[in-house]
């Protein structure tokens, strides 16, 4: 058994009423040429007799009187696939849109705890034969980098490979990882356990000393720039209120060579490049509600601190940054200009202190949101009005038994007082941006999905004008 990481164990308590934090891929598939018409369905059925997925999916959390209590992770021997994999038809005539609203209300249902924290749905009836693949796993469970080498991993980059398990599944493959039993004896444990408390305890000395000093620092930096953002700096806005189960999806890619023209241009990062996407398309969406606030909004930004190679064992390890968006700046220019600079201050904050410190000192930024379902809310300022994350993913166009894996699509958290989360997944040359949001905060999310590609070309002009 493995014990339960404190940033895991937050994600499985944070779990309140409805509210809920699992993340999920939507993954969109050209049909191969010589697919039959009931691949999927036999897909299916091959996939209801395995027993057996990638080891992090074959763990539940536990806890028990031989760890004190402690909550771990216990690996399973058997799955039952039933429990976790579906079967959906989409009637005709059904495309893109019948798909993400499929999709929101997938992802509106708690996973269920009694097994390994995941399911998933295979759904056909897509113009041109394409079919999808939505699979659903708890936040505790991995990362969105994690994920993604998770679904990189399933597939094959070779268009002539068949015979292939339905991604995740390895049809009697690598069996889980058994605990080895302590033959030492309960002294021994009791040593041990008391010499890792002590570890601990120490430990979490060094890290609250750190986070103390960088909460400091942070203030201070506050008081000299703007692009450093302070706890409860963020204006109220509609985006930020208390949220029902229900969900709403909209989802678009575009080629990363715009981006990088925009980059080369201006000589922002593509991450500063996609914030900026994000803050032209929040602007025009809300202006045309008369929802935008005078003040600028706040993105709240996860930041990977390890590589991508090094995600195959689950679990998450990011920071948190706050970004001031410059949403209230009319000019784009101005708005990437000051991302940059806010991105900039973020990360060397987060960098300097390390992974536990910095998460430290970003829980008071996140309490005033989490506070939505109190009733001192309304006195209350948001830190951060939307979540935007980047997650790095297969940088190869991806097969599963010939059919081309051509989108995709990450769909991530929505809480109270988070009531958006545009995720963008770096896929073969492209981006693919999946917004998950509330209906009642989030209205017609389509239309974001098309200022989207408004802020882009704003992007591009305003850069290309300036370079001439």
């Amino acid at each position: 058994m493995e014990l339960i990481s404190p940033i895991d164990l937050a994600l499985l308590v944070g779990e309140i009423g409805s509210r809920t934090l699992h993340v999920a891929a939507l993954m969109v598939f050209d049909p191969a040429e010589d697919q039959q018409e009931t691949f999927v369905e036999l897909a299916y059925r091959r996939a209801s007799t395995c027993t057996r997925v990638h080891p992090a999916l074959m763990r539940r959390p536990s806890a028990r009187l031989s760890t004190a209590g402690l909550p771990t992770w216990e690996t399973i021997d058997r799955l039952d696939m039933s429990r976790h994999l579906q079967w959906s038809v989409l009637l005709p005539p059904a495309g893109d849109t019948e798909l993400h609203r499929l999709v929101a209300r997938l992802h509106e249902v708690r996973i269920d705890r009694s097994g390994p924290l995941w399911n998933a749905h295979l759904i056909e009836g897509l113009p041109g034969g394409r079919f999808a693949l939505y699979v659903k796993i708890h936040h505790a469970l991995l990362d969105g980098m994690s994920g993604m080498r998770l679904v990189e991993r399933s597939l094959s980059t070779d268009p002539r490979e068949r015979d292939m398990p339905v991604p995740l599944a390895c049809d009697g493959g690598e069996a889980p990882t058994s605990v080895v039993p302590d033959e030492t004896g309960s002294l021994s444990r009791s040593i041990r356990r008391a010499r890792d408390l002590a570890e601990g305890m120490v430990t979490a000395v060094d890290i609250l000393g750190r986070a103390l000093f960088g909460e400091a620092g942070k203030v201070a930096a506050g008081l000299r720039s703007e692009a450093t953002v302070l706890p409860m700096q963020a204006p109220r806005s509609v985006l930020n209120s208390r949220i029902t189960p229900a969900r709403t999806f909209s989802a678009r890619s575009w080629p990363k060579a715009r981006i990088r023209s925009v980059q080369d241009a201006s000589g922002a990062s593509s991450g500063d490049v996609i914030l900026a996407m994000c803050a032209g398309a929040l602007r025009t969406y809300l202006l045309e509600r008369g929802e935008l606030p005078d003040a600028p909004l706040i993105a709240l930004v996860p930041v990977a601190h390890r590589r991508r190679m090094d995600a195959d064992s689950g679990g998450n390890a990011v920071g948190l940054a706050l970004c001031n968006l410059g949403t209230d700046l009319a000019d784009p220019l101005d708005r990437l200009d000051l991302i940059v600079r806010s991105m900039t201050a973020a990360k060397k904050r987060i960098h300097e202190q390390g992974l536990y410190p910095s998460l430290v000192t970003a829980v008071p930024d996140l309490v005033p949101n989490l506070t939505t379902m109190l009733p001192l809310a309304p006195h209350l300022r948001p830190t951060f009005n939307l979540v935007v994350s980047n997650v790095p993913g297969p940088r190869q166009w991806l097969y599963w038994n010939g059919a081309l894996l051509r989108q995709l699509y990450p769909v991530s958290v929505v809480f109270d007082g988070i009531d958006l989360n545009i995720t963008i997944c770096h896929y073969a040359g492209e981006l693919q941006f999946g917004c998950i949001g509330s209906p009642e905060s989030v209205p017609h999310i389509e239309r974001l999905t098309e200022v989207l590609e408004e802020a882009l070309c704003d992007l591009e002009t305003a850069t290309a004008t300036e370079g001439s």
